[in-house]
């Protein structure tokens, strides 16, 4: 199978769908799928022919839940939850790695400066850096 790059021009990832309804069933998504990039591209490797970017699945047009109902409709509800989970999770790992970017920005200068103003040439050898 080839590289092939989303609207964005990012390389799509090869995924192994883990859910109930398509375990094992190989899909394109973006990289940058999980991210605030907006990016929502997704494709089944077995449709390639049909343009499946920024379309509704089926699952998220009828609200993640399965219409036929039974157990199988609850095991697939259920693993639509968790997916969506871990999303939600993935989301908010991202912001926090993004905030952690900014406090690392903002406390690079104050050291700087509070070592120059204290006359210390590069704090006498030390460098603080701040890492995650």
């Amino acid at each position: 199978m080839s590289s092939k790059v989303c609207g964005y021009g990012e390389r799509l990832l090869l995924l192994k769908a883990s859910t109930v309804k398509n375990k094992g069933r190989l899909f394109w998504r973006c990289r940058n799928w999980a991210t605030n990039s907006h990016c929502n591209y997704f494709e089944w490797v077995d449709d390639e022919e049909s343009d499946f970017q920024g379309k509704e699945t089926e699952s998220e047009a009828s609200g993640g839940k399965r219409v036929d109902g039974g157990k199988k409709g609850e095991e697939d509800e259920v693993s639509l939850k968790r997916e969506k989970i871990i999303l939600d999770l993935m989301k908010k790992n991202e912001k926090l790695k993004m905030k952690l970017q900014q406090e690392k920005k903002i406390w690079d200068i104050p050291v700087f400066f509070i070592c120059d103003i204290v006359g210390l040439n590069n704090c006498n050898g030390v460098h603080v850096v701040v890492q995650s």
